[in-house]
């Protein structure tokens, strides 16, 4: 992934579809060493130089639905919208309290809150 990362990084033209294959593949094949060695963490940051490139060309105005179409591929490899587990403490007294997970913004859609 790394190097085609950055064969991707000295392109013209920059896309995140051809990372697709190896995404999908390491979340459909290895689903449990992907959450055990944190591989999405890798995926961040084998993309992260081709992000910073497209949002830097990124019209919003005239393209605002961007990134969206290979994001919402990615939702499981990405880990978006994961809901950890609420915490469960116990306070001086012996009494067991939970403790609420912080929700997570998710940015408005233009087709407002059904799928595109």
């Amino acid at each position: 992934m790394q190097s085609l990362s950055n064969q991707l990084a000295s392109v013209y033209e920059v896309s995140l579809e051809p990372f697709s294959p190896y995404v999908q593949r390491l979340i459909n094949q290895y689903p449990n060493e992907y959450d055990t060695y944190r591989l999405d963490e890798v995926v961040v940051a084998a993309i992260d130089p081709l992000v910073r490139r497209l949002a830097r060309t990124w019209k919003p105005l005239e393209d605002p639905v961007g990134f969206l179409e290979v994001f919402r591929e990615w939702r499981r490899a990405l880990k978006i919208n994961v809901n950890p587990e609420p915490t469960i403490q116990v306070d001086v007294y012996g009494n067991r309290t939970i403790q609420a997970a912080p929700s997570l913004y998710v940015f408005p859609s233009p087709c407002g809150l059904k799928p595109c």
